[in-house]
């Protein structure tokens, strides 16, 4: 099957979540929510349960991304 440009879409935004969320768990450092026109960002000192919550929204998001992606790819799941 031919991949179109939805499909690399899902797959490609879940990859660049995923690898967001390594450099900021590498960092410890993740952005949460945004009040209008600053970013609040969680870190793994301050707020620790914050932090790691953040952290499985993020991969849990990126893994269902992807794999909608590979699914739609091989014709398993509509586009």
């Amino acid at each position: 099957m031919i991949p179109t440009p939805i499909i690399l879409m899902l797959i490609g935004l879940g990859v660049v979540i995923l690898a967001a969320t390594w450099r900021g768990y590498l960092i410890g450092e993740l952005p949460g929510t945004s009040n209008f026109f600053h970013a609040w960002r969680s870190n793994r000192q301050d707020n620790p349960v914050i932090f790691h919550t953040i952290l499985v929204i993020y991969i849990f998001t990126g893994i269902v991304l992807c794999g909608w992606g590979f699914l739609a790819l091989f014709g398993m799941t509509p586009q």
